[in-house]
């Protein structure tokens, strides 16, 4: 679809996702990207951006990503989610003591 369309956000969001799930995380990453450059405010390639980062261990840049997730779809099913992983990050960066 993506070398027909490549200008089809979607398609690149697709992608990166069944990328993800089959572990090519750079390529996932990659193909995520181009769905943001082809429409920057498509919120699902934030999401799962977050979501991507997140597993990769990188808390910061999942939460960067969450929050823009929140800014462009703050009422939907999956902000709840970001909510949660928001509060996940700010936990993990609280001093224990």
């Amino acid at each position: 679809l993506v070398e027909a369309h490549p200008n089809h956000s979607r398609g690149w969001n697709n992608l990166g996702t069944c990328l993800r799930v089959i572990f090519e995380l750079e390529a996932a990453e990659a193909a995520l990207n181009e769905a943001l450059r082809v429409d920057p405010g498509y919120a699902d390639a934030v999401y799962n951006l977050a979501t991507l980062e997140f597993d990769a261990g990188d808390l910061a840049a999942a939460e960067r990503w969450w929050r823009r997730y929140l800014e462009l779809d703050p009422d939907s099913d999956w902000a709840r989610t970001a909510a949660r992983g928001l509060q996940f990050v700010a936990m993990r960066a609280t001093p224990r003591g």
